[in-house]
């Protein structure tokens, strides 16, 4: 019994000490005020660590801009609230287009950041810099980066809030918080993966060898040119499954790995070289098929003044 009692013990810590390591590893809350309502009503339940960042982002602003709508603010005056729905307007625009900042600093927690070190920048940051300029935004980004709006002690901010026709409160449910994210790989837009640029020396070389065989015509071996037919299909289609897309930098400009662009266009031209190349060649050394009939027409002599005409048909078995 008491070995019972000792065993359902460890069993209760073991289930308590699970539940506070995944309660201290994943903060849920999106925002201090409102929480995460936003994705609750849409979705039906709490996001988990697996939910995409940038669908709990959207969801939060989309809401945000719904509920400030809403409310109207029948207080102020009208050019007040012209303002404040054009910035309204700005909100819904940036949550559109879905370039939001990252926390790379505060591991392992939810954190505001206003403006991150690739120049992306945060809602409220957004809304500032289209109506007070980007200088405003850095200048608060400065001393206040990873702070709650209600924690930011300043007074340029306090100004424009006072200015757009939102409340302190209500630019601080606009506010979102964002999950840490590790140091990207690399900011460089021409990076080529090892692992693409390995498969595509492999098969550049083969596709070179076979061709340069089948060109010196030092082989008519049709197996090389059944080699050359199955890797220049490979090769042009690692070259069209890794072409680059076009994408949008921290600036929201649009941008191309040219590096990646360029060999992958190595790629697909060398392999659809070799294989029109090794087509080619199958066809042009298709062996012919033996002959099962032949036929002969000749003369001979029957006297001196008549000649005989004779057929011959031979058949192989």
């Amino acid at each position: 019994m008491k070995r019972l009692i000792f065993s359902s013990s460890i069993l209760m810590l073991a289930f308590v000490w699970i539940y506070h390591t995944a309660a201290t590893d994943y903060n849920p809350s999106i925002n201090p005020i409102i929480g995460d309502i936003s994705y609750v009503g849409k979705f039906g339940h709490l996001p988990t660590p697996a939910t995409d960042e940038n669908v709990r982002i959207k969801t939060h602003l989309a809401y945000a801009e719904m509920i400030l709508r809403k409310s109207g603010a029948s207080y102020l005056d009208q050019e007040t609230r012209q303002k404040r729905e054009k910035l309204l307007d700005h909100l819904h625009d940036y949550w559109v287009a879905g370039v939001f900042p990252k926390n790379y600093d505060r591991k392992n927690e939810r954190s505001p950041c206003f403006i991150d070190k690739n120049g992306r920048i945060c809602a409220v940051g957004y809304l500032i810099e289209k109506s007070a300029g980007r200088q405003l935004a850095e200048n608060i980004n400065n001393e206040f980066k990873y702070h709650k709006i209600a924690d930011m002690n300043s007074t340029a901010l306090i100004d424009w809030i006072t200015s757009s026709g939102f409340t302190k409160e209500e630019a601080a449910i606009i506010q979102p918080s964002y999950g840490w994210q590790p140091v990207e790989p690399t900011q460089n837009n021409n990076y080529i993966s090892t692992s693409y640029g390995i498969s595509s020396s492999i098969f550049g070389g083969i596709n070179l060898s076979v061709s340069a065989i089948q060109l010196s015509n030092s082989s008519r071996s049709r197996i090389i040119s059944k080699i050359g037919l199955v890797s220049g299909v490979a090769q042009t289609g690692l070259g069209l499954a890794s072409f680059p897309r076009k994408m949008k930098n921290a600036s929201g400009q649009w941008i191309s790995n040219e590096s990646k662009k360029v060999l992958s266009m190595i790629n697909i031209g060398l392999g659809t070289g070799t294989i029109l190349l090794s087509t080619w060649d199958l066809i042009a050394n298709k062996p012919t098929k033996e002959k099962i009939y032949s036929w002969d027409l000749y003369s001979f002599p029957l006297s001196e003044k008549e000649t005989g005409f004779a057929l011959s048909v031979k058949r192989k078995f």
